[in-house]
């Protein structure tokens, strides 16, 4: 069985390839490093990426016939727990909702990047539980830093969805998941690994990308008038 989900150039491409191309767009489109981002980096980025491939799962789901009898329960009382759950949360504040909704949307990027590489774990035969724990601490902690930092920075004035959902966190929880982070991503690195460039490439490179992270001054990533959020 080959070690990539389908081939070398097309899991370059597309998993490891968006966060290579992300940074270079920030770093050679000044228009992108701007304090708003412009009409059309909002309708190619937002629109065209971020909310496309939100929508998009409903063909894999809801209107996919086959999938949805398979777990019919699952889809139709999923919404309806959220529901309720959303209401709940906003009787205790609009800011309660927001950023509830923040962090979850952080950890739901987080965990896409634990799931390739449990997917890399299963191309390349890997079944042992002790293995799977320190996948997943790698993933955890060299995602760390970069979190840790946009909640302490001074000079990223950074929200998701409405000014202040992100709490703010003293300076030096910055340097201690920095160094964190940076230890296990060497660790990785330097560590013997049977599924090879895919895992390694696919861990390192999303920290890198996170690492260069949010745009230095923005507001909310909900609108053509302010940033767009790092790595959807």
């Amino acid at each position: 069985m080959s070690r990539w989900i389908h081939s070398p150039v097309f899991d370059g491409v597309l998993i490891v390839g968006p966060a290579v191309v992300s940074v270079l767009l920030v770093l050679f489109v000044p228009a992108l490093r701007a304090e708003h981002l412009p009409a059309w980096g909002w309708l190619a980025f937002v629109v065209g990426i971020d909310v496309a491939h939100v929508w998009s799962s409903l063909y894999r789901t809801y209107l996919d016939p086959d999938e949805f009898q398979r777990r019919r329960t699952h889809y139709v009382v999923t919404p309806l727990l959220c529901f309720g759950a959303g209401v709940v949360l906003y009787s205790l504040g609009s800011l309660a909702f927001w950023r509830v909704l923040a962090y979850l949307a952080v950890l739901h990027f987080v965990r896409q990047q634990y799931g390739f590489v449990m997917l890399y774990r299963h191309r390349a035969g890997e079944r042992g539980g002790v293995d799977a724990v320190l996948d997943k601490v790698a993933i955890y902690t060299v995602m760390l830093y970069p979190l840790a930092y946009w909640h302490t920075a001074d000079d990223r004035v950074f929200a998701w969805f409405i000014p202040g959902d992100f709490v703010t966190l003293p300076a030096w929880t910055a340097g201690a998941a920095g160094a964190l982070s940076r230890h296990r991503a060497g660790r990785l690195r330097a560590a013997p690994d049977p599924a090879g460039p895919p895992r390694r490439a696919t861990v390192v490179g999303k920290a890198r990308h996170r690492d260069l992270g949010p745009p230095r001054r923005g507001t909310s990533a909900s609108s053509p008038s302010t940033r767009t959020s790092p790595s959807r």
